[in-house]
């Protein structure tokens, strides 16, 4: 019996402790501690309105909670932002988004909050919060399902999205994702999923997701090496991925032609669009029949060739990567060749 929440270990699922009474809608992790929100009541066995940590084997509640389900997290510094569809936090008005501190425990609103509706998504995005739902107004003000929290109060964003938000995923500081259950983003033709670079700049991934399904949507996003996945309900596959096949990377070292490379050199190549991880070949000759030297899924854009015995002097190599993504893998780049010096010294070619 897994009420709720497992926890699995590579091998097999486990509960963690006895769980809770009902469904649990959003997770997230500070250190050892593991938060829960949802509609929940109980967490192991403990009363806990809304809000749950999982610590050192044991459940405990978070505070007073809040009086309604809880959709969404983000954190940020020593704050968890807690989105959802409830009013109250404990006795304190808490309009369906306050803010947790973990260091004092103490829950604080966001202004006003949200007038009606519900939270689905928070995520911070170049210095303020973006949060999305189904919720039309702040304070009586336009708001269209998305606004912006800049520690101090709310503004829109653009005219708003015509359609449920339900999940955001911050790429770096160019680019935030959003998904959800529309067909436009602040004038933008978007189907339930748009790229927005900022309030006033949304562009849509490509055709969108969406299908002949009824009321179909996208429910979460998050990248994958180098690649965007979206997954919700939509046409007949429910999980579709973003992106190309990565170009050859452009080879840096060793130079093209370069003598007296040593017998232990430092490959480096340069980080491309769509790269996520890299494959190297050196080989005795440029159809590569002969590799002497290979390794795949590297992360970084270098390889040192460890062992002195692996490359021979006086030896003219080629050498060759291909970048990997979520699509798959890339093209080789270009092909460059090496001669390797001697260990004994510098070998006089003057007469050669």
């Amino acid at each position: 019996v897994c009420n709720n929440i497992a926890q699995w270990n590579g091998t097999s699922w486990s509960p963690l402790g006895t769980g809770t009474n009902n469904t649990i809608f959003t997770v997230d992790t500070v250190g050892t501690s593991l938060f829960i929100g949802g509609r929940f009541t109980v967490a192991g066995g403990d009363s806990s309105s809304h809000l749950a940590m999982w610590e050192d084997s044991a459940w405990s509640p978070l505070g007073e909670g809040v009086n309604g389900n809880v959709y969404a997290f983000e954190r940020v510094g020593s704050g968890l932002f807690i989105g959802g569809a409830f009013t109250m936090s404990g006795t304190d008005t808490a309009k369906r988004i306050v803010r947790f501190d973990l260091d004092s425990s103490v829950y604080t609103p966001l202004g006003v909050g949200i007038d009606s509706g519900n939270v689905y998504a928070i995520s911070r995005f170049q210095g303020v919060l973006y949060v999305g739902g189904d919720f039309r107004t702040i304070d009586g003000d336009t708001v269209n399902r998305i606004a912006i929290w800049n520690d101090t109060s709310w503004s829109p964003v653009g005219i708003g999205i015509n359609g449920p938000v339900r999940t955001f995923e911050a790429f770096g500081e160019g680019l935030l994702a959003i998904g959800g259950s529309f067909s436009s983003a602040n004038g933008t033709s978007a189907t339930n999923i748009v790229a927005c670079g900022g309030p006033s700049s949304f562009a849509p991934f490509g055709g969108g997701l969406g299908g002949s399904v009824t009321n179909p949507g996208v429910y979460d996003i998050m990248g994958w090496r180098a690649v965007t996945i979206a997954s919700g309900w939509f046409s007949s596959i429910n999980i579709a991925r973003w992106g190309l096949l990565p170009l050859g990377p452009d080879l840096i070292s060793p130079l093209e032609g370069e003598n007296n490379v040593s017998v232990t050199p430092l490959f480096t190549w340069a980080m491309g669009s769509w790269m996520y991880s890299f494959n190297i070949q050196v080989a005795r000759d440029a159809n590569f029949l002969n590799v002497v030297q290979a390794d795949s899924n590297l992360l970084v854009t270098e390889f040192q060739v460890q062992d002195t015995s692996e490359l021979l002097e006086l030896t003219t190599y080629f050498w060759r990567v291909r970048a990997s993504n979520g699509v798959g893998k890339g093209a080789y780049s270009l092909i460059r060749f090496f001669v390797t010096t001697t260990l004994l010294g510098t070998v006089n070619t003057s007469e050669i």
